[in-house]
């Protein structure tokens, strides 16, 4: 096989490659009877960061599992150590509105959504440096999806 042959089937291959975290993850995810199954496999889609975290639910804070995915935010409860359940479908960045950080706590900040229907969720951080990491990772991958969006355009 000649060498650049060689170099078009591994740059075609590498394009299409999965990212083994993101595969491990869609094999954990449960899809409870209110949240739709998706899809999250994608190329050029990672795991950027996750934690624990509490979210406003009605009138009580939550502990939920929040991971930020270079495109989207999946919003999860972790069981066990293998099953993720999902409690929505993923929240994509392109439709992140606003991102508010400050509130009423240090540890305190807001997602607003515009997409597929207003709305906005809440959360809180065990620690303040820690929402500092969540805004400063938030900020850097919308800004980022937004200047794709834009080329792409």
């Amino acid at each position: 096989m000649a060498f650049g042959s060689m170099c078009n089937r591994s740059m075609s291959q590498s394009m299409f490659n999965i990212d083994s975290e993101v595969s491990s993850l869609q094999d954990r995810l449960v899809f409870p009877r209110n949240v739709g199954p998706f899809q999250i496999l994608g190329p050029n889609r990672h795991i950027i960061f996750s934690g624990d975290l509490y979210m406003v639910d009605g009138w009580k804070w939550v502990k939920v599992h929040l991971m930020l995915l270079s495109d989207m935010i999946l919003l999860t409860q972790m069981e066990g150590n293998k099953q993720v359940i999902a409690l929505r479908e993923p929240i994509h960045l392109r439709d992140v509105s606003e991102l508010y950080f400050t509130g009423f706590h240090p540890s305190e900040f807001t997602i607003a959504v515009e997409s597929p229907s207003p709305s906005s969720f809440v959360f809180r951080t065990l620690h303040a440096e820690e929402r500092c990491t969540w805004q400063h990772l938030l900020e850097q991958r919308i800004n980022t999806c937004r200047t794709q969006r834009e080329y792409a355009l």
